[in-house]
């Protein structure tokens, strides 16, 4: 009994301390909150201002002054600076070379200003959001806790089967079926395999260990892990092309399974060809998989490797990112589209296109991302591109026509016959092919 009163005595520190710890993460983000600065605005006052002074000193009571003014305005709202047709009677004009030259340069260091503003409340934006990000998950981490329970039934027909169990965490969310059990084997040992068959039998769904799982029980209390099966499975196949004349391909692929249900499809095209956007779109890439794995949120995931581009301190660079991450519970499949070309999905004799319009991966920090969600049916085959795969077959729609005609069902076969056709390589190419279906 003294056991379990100091057990429980823990628990309720570490539950504590979590909950200061969210506090904390939440105050931090309200510290680096900042209104916007209202760009538009700030820009005709200063023009504004700046005009209005010059002209005290150049133009005198020149009669054409006013008309002049609203010239010069509109010119550098426009443009961002003055040129002598912008000047009424600029050659009659005594000072007007220098009283331009004056304003041009005043206006760029206002733009100047203005600019590393704009980079400060975004990087203020960005440690606010993580902040936030990181006391959320605290909060899940909690409300898990507080959820856990004994499943009596549970327990009481798991003795029938020569289980014994001590505890048993289920997730508050329970569709699908995730729990965390503390049992041992009244008699000789089982595997992981074995135990979540009798799972499946006293749940009615099937039940399979999860990928940290221990693979064998015995006559001591060990905690296990299981989750429900999911009710779809992936077949992909994918290849990377090389520009002509180069021997490295400056895209960068993965297909792979995080997170024991979600399947991940991603490109990442750098600028240009060669070593230089290989590297960048690998280590973006890797950033966006390690995030991923971590059990981030897909949202807070893309802001930071965005925000891994913008504030890099080396020349200004971009990279696409093109993603397909697909629940194998629902099926459904979110689509995040960073600058990158459209994807195909083959629906028997449909071709369904899915574009997006967001900017590559430092162009814009600031721009929330669009998530694209659709949902896939048994049998559909999924193909992912480059812009470069695009460009050699002449266009999207030349591109979804080949797909038309191909009538092939089989991913790696399809995948490979795109391939073929890339003949002259102007530019890099990647080929992603995946197809889902239902193994339940």
């Amino acid at each position: 009994m003294a056991g379990e009163n100091e057990k429980s005595e823990r628990e309720y520190i570490i539950f504590r301390q979590l909950e200061k710890m969210e506090h904390l993460f939440l105050w931090l983000s309200r510290c680096y909150y900042q209104e916007d600065i209202p760009v538009i605005e700030w820009k005709s006052k200063r023009a504004e201002e700046l005009l209005t002074e010059t002209e005290r000193h150049y133009c005198g009571k020149c009669s054409k002054i006013e008309m002049c003014h609203e010239k010069k305005k509109r010119a550098l709202l426009e443009k961002g600076e003055l040129e002598s047709n912008d000047v009424i009677s600029y050659f009659t004009c005594h000072r007007g070379e220098t009283m331009l030259r004056n304003v041009n340069q005043l206006y760029q260091n206002e733009m100047q200003q203005l600019r590393m503003k704009q980079q400060k409340m975004l990087q203020q934006k960005f440690f606010m959001s993580q902040y936030k990000a990181a006391a959320e998950m605290i909060r899940d981490c909690m409300n898990q806790w507080e959820h856990e329970y004994v499943h009596i039934d549970i327990v009481k027909k798991a003795r029938q089967y020569g289980l014994e169990i001590r505890q048993y965490f289920q997730k508050d969310h329970n569709n699908p079926i995730e729990f965390y059990v503390l049992l041992k084997i009244k008699k000789g040992e089982k595997t992981a395999r074995e135990i979540a068959g009798i799972f499946s039998e006293i749940l009615g769904k099937k039940i399979r260990p999860k990928m940290q799982c221990r693979s064998v029980a015995g006559n001591r209390f060990v905690w296990m892990e299981f989750q429900e099966e999911p009710r779809f499975y992936i077949l992909s196949k994918g290849i990377r092309i090389p520009c002509k004349g180069q021997s490295v391909c400056g895209d960068q692929f993965t297909l792979t399974q995080m997170k024991e249900h979600c399947f991940a499809a991603i490109i990442c095209d750098g600028l240009g060809t060669g070593s230089i956007p290989e590297k960048e779109s690998r280590s973006v890439i890797e950033l966006f998989e390690n995030l991923l794995e971590s059990d981030i949120s897909e949202e807070s995931a893309v802001e930071m490797v965005k925000a891994s581009m913008f504030f890099s301190p080396f020349q200004e660079r971009y990279v696409t990112l093109d993603c397909m991450l697909i629940d194998l519970y629902t099926g459904i499949g979110k689509i995040i589209k960073l600058g990158s070309t459209e994807t195909f999905i083959i629906r028997g004799q449909v071709i369904d296109t899915v574009a997006g319009s967001d900017p590559p991966i430092g162009a814009c920090f600031d721009q929330k991302t669009s998530f694209i969600r659709k949902k896939l049916n048994h049998g559909d085959i999924i193909v992912m591109v480059s812009d470069g795969v695009i460009d050699e077959f002449g266009g999207k729609k030349e591109f979804a026509e080949f797909l038309y005609l191909q009538k092939e069902s089989c991913p790696q076969i399809l995948c490979e016959k795109i391939a073929a056709q890339m003949k002259e390589c102007k530019d890099d190419g990647t080929i992603l092919v995946f197809g889902i279906w239902n193994k339940l």
